[in-house]
């Protein structure tokens, strides 16, 4: 029986950079389950263990929040990034930061 997986809600948010091995990637965009990444310069594939850093816009400074995920799409420019733990903490963030700014 084939699974059943569903797309959560994609959001683009430029504001949010991502930090693999020193080299920002692009994020073209997130969800509660993962990210969708593009980068000239890194290239992954699917399996590929990741940490990376995720920088947070605050009032004060960006937060820098260090997370691990595994490559579910990988490819030459672009690259998805799923499995996304400590999970409570990404999704607790990301729906922070959504309310905040769609609140202006």
């Amino acid at each position: 029986m084939p699974k059943n997986r569903s797309r959560a809600g994609r959001y683009i948010v430029p504001e949010i950079k991502v930090l693999i091995d020193d080299w920002e990637c692009d994020v073209v965009n997130v969800s509660a389950s993962g990210l969708l990444l593009f980068s000239e310069y890194l290239q992954f594939e699917d399996g590929d263990d990741l940490q990376f850093t995720i920088k947070f816009p605050t009032s004060v400074r960006p937060a820098n929040i260090v997370m691990n995920g595994v490559v579910v799409r990988g490819g030459k420019d672009e690259f998805a990034i799923e499995s996304i733990s400590p999970a409570i903490t990404w999704k607790r963030l990301l729906a922070k930061h959504v309310r905040e700014r769609d609140s202006f």
